[in-house]
């Protein structure tokens, strides 16, 4: 298993009375009634003429809560598109920056789960659990979001902890995962963001800044 630091990423929470429809017109997934709350979608924002302006994740919170998670080279480019399809739409809703008040752990590989069944209060299992959902939680006395996602191809979790709050929960993973790995026999290790770019190709993930376009009827890159 490894562990990213992620905090980098852009975050923005998108709320009102009319926050579904917003989020349905902006993004490529479907965010209408349809989808549960608890549930986290990867999508595109796309502009009116199929390019791709930015791919991210959207986690369904309520009816009216709605919180984006971006890449870390285009946070603040993401966060004014979504802003200005809001208000040309005339949307009910309004979209809140909390990029600088969490952090964003990201611990991913076979053994992730296992490291942090011994330090949350939730069941991490499938039936529980399952991919592409999220779950408040604690870790070391913390509360926090988990997300279930991965960009490495492998199980893995998003920990999206207060910003007070992340070097202590930052240390209990570190230290569980530390005795579970040489307990076991198995690597773990922080890791960069190089790391997380060649086991995305590898598992042939696309990435907005290699593969994804907003040029003119090009979605993707040749």
């Amino acid at each position: 298993a490894a562990v990213f630091d992620q905090s980098y990423f852009g975050k923005f929470f998108l709320e009102g009375p009319e926050a579904a429809e917003a989020a349905d017109w902006v993004c490529t997934a479907r965010m209408d009634e349809s989808r549960k709350p608890g549930s986290v979608a990867y999508t595109a924002l796309c502009n009116a003429k199929g390019g791709v302006m930015a791919d991210l994740t959207v986690t369904k919170f309520s009816e009216n809560s709605f919180y984006f998670v971006t890449g870390g080279t285009t946070p603040t480019h993401d966060l004014r598109w979504v802003q200005d399809q809001v208000e040309k739409k005339g949307f009910k809703a309004s979209v809140r920056d909390v990029s600088d008040d969490y952090d964003l752990i990201c611990l991913q590989g076979p053994a992730s789960r296992k490291i942090l069944s011994g330090i949350t209060d939730v069941d991490l299992s499938d039936e529980s659990f399952p991919f592409s959902t999220f779950q408040e939680c604690k870790i070391a006395g913390h509360t926090l979001n988990l997300l279930r996602l991965t960009f490495v191809g492998e199980l893995g979790y998003e920990i999206h902890v207060p910003r007070a709050s992340a070097p202590e929960v930052y240390k209990a993973i570190m230290k569980v995962g530390k005795e579970l790995a040489s307990e076991k026999g198995f690597p773990f290790s922080p890791a960069g963001y190089r790391a997380i770019d060649s086991l995305s190709a590898e598992k042939n993930y696309r990435h907005w800044h290699a593969d994804l376009s907003n040029e003119e009827g090009k979605p993707m890159k040749p």
